[in-house]
């Protein structure tokens, strides 16, 4: 049975760059918006821009958390959070007062930089790999990414954290536990490296 690629579209996010990305690599993504799209999924990148507030909010209002819970939690399909869609995969935010997902125990913090750095972190920037990682090669400390965010996650189980960032102070740029991944940045946005990052993640859970 040919698998299900999904990209959910709830208006908080630049779905069409994250399909066009996709198909570069030979991923043809389904757009998807209801219970029953999701449910059928194999695959699911959640991509977001905005605040975390909105976005639980339309979750709520679309009545998509249980088929979301279901897919990440129970069926455990790989799922991706990109910027925001990786920030509302945790317990909080400082951004607002809405429980998140909580599909791992994480918050979401402002950046408070003492050093005057201007708040949102935008451009480009390198990353550290934490721990074996499958979806980077040695050479990932040259890989650099696109950013722009206020807010960054922390990971309360340091053993979820995969890759960090510097801005000021190290921050968690991507998480992994299990068949969830968080990536901070925008590997859509991110020309080749960010193509190379989605083809080895999909490679990764083999449906590719």
């Amino acid at each position: 049975m040919k698998q299900k690629f999904s990209v959910l579209d709830i208006n908080i996010g630049n779905v069409g760059s994250v399909v066009n990305m996709c198909s570069h690599i030979g991923v043809e993504m389904d757009v998807v918006k209801s219970q029953n799209e999701i449910y059928d999924s194999d695959f699911l990148i959640i991509p977001g821009v905005g605040s975390f507030d909105f976005a639980m909010n339309r979750i709520n209002d679309l009545n998509i958390l249980d088929s979301l819970n279901y897919v990440a939690l129970k069926k455990k399909i790989p799922v991706l959070g990109i910027c925001l869609g990786m920030q509302i995969m945790t317990k909080s935010s400082a951004e607002g007062t809405c429980t998140g997902l909580a599909w791992l125990d994480a918050d979401v913090c402002h950046f408070n930089l003492a050093d005057k750095l201007r708040v949102p972190h935008m451009g480009w920037n390198t990353i550290v790999s934490c721990t074996n990682n499958y979806f980077l090669p040695d050479t990932v400390n040259s890989w650099s990414f696109y950013f722009v965010h206020s807010y960054f996650v922390k990971c309360n189980d340091k053993s979820d954290v995969l890759m960090k960032t510097y801005y000021g102070k190290p921050f968690v740029s991507a998480f992994k536990k299990s068949n969830l991944f968080g990536v901070q940045f925008h590997p859509e946005k991110s020309h080749i490296y960010g193509k190379n990052l989605l083809k080895n993640i999909f490679t990764y859970y083999k449906t590719i």
